[in-house]
């Protein structure tokens, strides 16, 4: 059977029954052409395509693909103004630092309106940055995961292409003897 053609288009004997003309329509019946499309069985495996041969599994991962791709551009978008609020915030304790080392009478009203904002805002800080840090040793592992495993797979590949050649070279070494033997 040639792959792509339906089954019942082909006779017992394996000749095309459409290059026979038995299930040439030519669309003017209308439900012409239901009955060849029954007649393909439910048995009968059809790969799902879509225009031009995309097959409709490829298509449902360049969609998972390009989801993946849109969250990366919006953590993206994020991380930048995190980083801007990070540098923001370090400026601002910075002069505060720098307010509490010139004069204790500013230093005990700071840190007394400062506590509270401090206080909460730390442990959202801290669950954050573990988030991130997880995020990046995850990529970090999955990254060293596969160059591990194509490092691994190039050894292997050297290993296989040295015993093709060994046993090359001993394949011509014994066809040379038994050549000689004849002589």
């Amino acid at each position: 059977m040639v792959s792509g053609e339906p089954a019942a288009s082909r006779d017992k004997d394996g000749s095309d029954a459409k290059a026979a003309g038995q299930f040439q329509t030519d669309g003017c019946h209308p439900g012409a052409g239901d009955t060849r499309r029954h007649q393909r069985g439910r048995a009968e495996h059809r790969r799902h395509t879509i225009t031009n041969g995309m097959d409709f599994s490829m298509l449902k991962h360049m969609k998972e693909l390009e989801q993946e791709k849109d969250f990366l551009l919006q953590g993206l978008e994020l991380i930048e103004h995190a980083r801007e609020w990070y540098q923001q915030h370090i400026q601002f304790m910075q002069e505060r630092q720098r307010l509490l080392g010139r004069n204790k009478t500013s230093a005990e009203f700071l840190s007394e309106g400062g506590q509270s904002h401090v206080g909460c805002l730390v442990p959202k800080l801290q669950e954050v940055n573990r988030c991130l840090g997880d995020l990046l040793s995850t990529a970090s592992k999955e990254v060293t995961d596969k160059s591990e495993r194509i490092t691994q797979l190039e050894q292997e590949k050297s290993a296989l292409i040295k015993q093709l050649f060994e046993a090359h070279a001993r394949n011509n070494h014994e066809t040379n003897q038994l050549d000689s033997t004849f002589i």
